[in-house]
């Protein structure tokens, strides 16, 4: 059961004048409530139409000084003390009427600041980290165990780019905001600031935020890869973003025969000509991890972001490999036409070398004049080997009286024509 203690000042204040009720003379009934706790109370006293009275307190003691205008009902709280063991003072102004006041104690609230964990070592409250180049907001306020309003206060600064900004302050709802702006932010700063609240019963908490900055994930930069069947590669693939080193592996698909990736991001090796020949097009689509050295912000251990992102490759015909040797449902040029075109005629099938049929002028004789290539790299129209295959614009169509190339071979000829650039030579 709750036991109290009361001990009773009595006056009226009325008129501009005062009438007594006891011996001694003061402005307000005052009434003390003491739930488990005993208050030594000093007499209220009257200046200049204000009444004050201290009473003592203790550690861990939520001191209520309440009011009403009646001894039985209507109390309100019009003040709050956090004990602390000194003695403490009230005092208000008076108006002409009957008052009552009454000090309540009960057990502290606590006063918290939210959020209060993960905690660091130190003691500071890790925030989330903001990434550079993107939005932040965190928003630091009471728990509202305490009394309020609630007053805060900063000190010390954050990151670059962020701002700690009170908003609603001396109220229910106050809250510093810790906004940022995206351009201004700098990956790999970290500071560490103080925020304090303040209760209506005085009571304070200090907390000590810690915010770091850090890239975001790992993105895979490189768009596509473009390799040759019979060339060797070496190409380091671009990201941007994640806290290096990275490490790069293939998710899912299967490189170009002959091709790996390395754990650093290169992607190293030669091209088979089977890899340049699958699906007729030489085309792969690939997905491409990349894990960063991220750490976790409270114990520092490895937590590894990883992001996937295709990566096209195409793996281009080679004119030695894949356009002049003999392969199955290839034009297999130094058989198909050696056989009629002997050593010698113009281009010189003979070779292997692309060179003696790239922008090669198909001369003065024959049927189709002077003013032709055997092949112009890109371009179909212009190149005579590829007309004379398919539908010439002057002479007999080869192979010379049949049989004419498959569709397959005919296509790989277009593919390895249409992907010549200027300064191929094979």
């Amino acid at each position: 059961m709750t036991t109290f203690k009361r001990r009773v000042f009595s006056s009226v204040v009325s008129g501009g004048g005062i009438a007594f009720r006891a011996p001694v003379v003061f402005s307000a009934l005052f009434s003390v409530l003491n739930f488990g706790f005993a208050v030594t109370l000093s007499p209220p006293v009257v200046q200049s139409g204000v009444v004050s009275f201290t009473f003592d307190s203790a550690p861990n003691q939520l001191l209520v000084v309440q009011s009403s205008t009646a001894l039985t009902s209507g109390w309100t709280d019009v003040a709050y003390r956090q004990g602390n063991g000194s003695t403490m003072s009230y005092s208000t102004p008076v108006a002409g009427q009957q008052q009552f006041f009454r000090v309540k104690v009960a057990p502290a609230q606590l006063l918290n600041l939210l959020p209060a964990a993960p905690s660091l070592v130190s003691g500071a409250v890790s925030l989330p980290d903001a990434v550079a180049g993107e939005g932040y907001l965190a928003v630091i306020g009471p728990d509202l165990t305490g009394l309020p309003p609630y007053t805060l206060t900063v000190s010390g600064s954050a990151p670059d780019g962020t701002a700690l900004v009170i908003t609603n302050n001396q109220t229910g709802n106050a809250s510093v905001q810790v906004v940022a702006n995206p351009a201004q932010l700098v990956a790999g700063q970290r500071r560490q600031f103080n925020v304090m609240v303040t209760d209506s019963a005085s009571a304070t908490t200090t907390r000590v935020y810690d915010l770091r900055v850090v890239a975001p994930p790992p993105r895979l930069t490189s768009t596509a890869l473009v390799l040759k069947s019979g060339e060797a590669a070496n190409i380091q693939l671009a990201a941007s973003g994640g806290t290096g080193p990275l490490t790069w592996s293939l998710a899912s698909g299967s490189l170009p025969e002959g091709m790996s990736i390395m754990s650093g991001g290169v992607v190293r090796g030669t091209p088979s000509a089977n890899a340049s020949e699958r699906n007729e097009d030489g085309r792969y689509t690939n997905v491409i991890e990349i894990a960063d050295s991220f750490t976790e912000r409270v114990t520092g251990a490895p937590a590894p972001r990883r992001t996937s992102n295709p990566l096209p490759m195409l793996v281009r015909l080679s004119y030695v490999l894949n356009i002049h040797a003999l392969r199955d449902n290839g034009p297999s040029l130094q058989d198909t036409c050696n056989h009629c075109h002997g050593q010698g005629f113009t281009p010189d099938i003979d070779t292997p070398s692309a060179l003696a049929i790239i922008n090669v002028n198909s001369g003065s004789g024959g049927l189709c004049g002077t003013s032709r290539v055997y092949i112009a790299p890109g371009s179909l129209t212009n190149s005579l080997i590829y007309r004379k295959i398919t539908a010439p614009p002057c002479g007999e169509r080869m192979p010379f009286g049949g049989p004419y190339l498959s569709e397959q071979r005919i296509g790989r000829v277009m593919r390895w024509i249409l992907e010549l650039t200027p300064q191929d030579t094979d």
